[in-house]
């Protein structure tokens, strides 16, 4: 096959999507469109965020610790920009709250902030119904698929291989 081309396959050229961590001072409202969260646990290793593949794990097997983070799909339509929002398991009750009334988190008004101006201080989140009209938000991105590329792995691990470590903590998988 020859290597040189004139243009890019259709799947090569998907814009890739930001990802959006609350920063200090800084509050962040948007619309969801993911119908639920996306979360799995990951380590800091080698300086990048790293999908936790346990049993084979090369964090895992040096200890480092493995901390649980949710993605949702999310629009701002004044901009019409979409990005994966990172959320932390202090921001879950109230989206757990919203979804068990509304049955989906797609169209909800989520606002992001952090508790204070310290870089490390608690995520708050709210989520509340919004008056926008559902079938005018933007299809929903899979998140699994970008949260693979960005973290660089072709990982498809269930949900229910969740199992304890000998850190104690349960390690749900890419999990909806």
């Amino acid at each position: 096959m020859d290597p040189w081309t004139p243009r890019p396959n259709r799947a090569d050229k998907q814009a890739s999507i930001p990802l959006l961590r609350s920063k200090p001072g800084r509050t962040f409202a948007a619309l969801c469109v993911s119908p639920e969260i996306v979360g799995a646990y990951t380590h800091f290793w080698k300086g990048r965020t790293a999908l936790c593949t346990y049993p084979e794990c090369e964090p895992c097997h040096a200890h480092r610790a493995a901390r649980w983070y949710g993605y949702l799909h999310v629009w701002t339509p004044a901009t019409n920009a979409t990005a994966l929002l990172e959320i932390t398991p202090s921001c879950v009750t109230p989206l757990e709250e919203y979804l068990a009334q509304f049955g989906t988190l797609r169209g909800a008004k989520i606002t992001i902030a952090r508790a204070n101006h310290k870089i490390n201080s608690r995520v708050v989140l709210t989520a509340q119904a919004s008056a926008y009209a559902l079938d005018k938000l933007p299809a929903t991105l899979d998140v699994r698929a970008h949260l693979r590329r960005i973290w660089e792995t072709t990982a498809t691990l269930a949900a229910d291989a969740a199992a304890p470590n000998d850190n104690g903590h349960a390690r749900p998988r890419l999990h909806a």
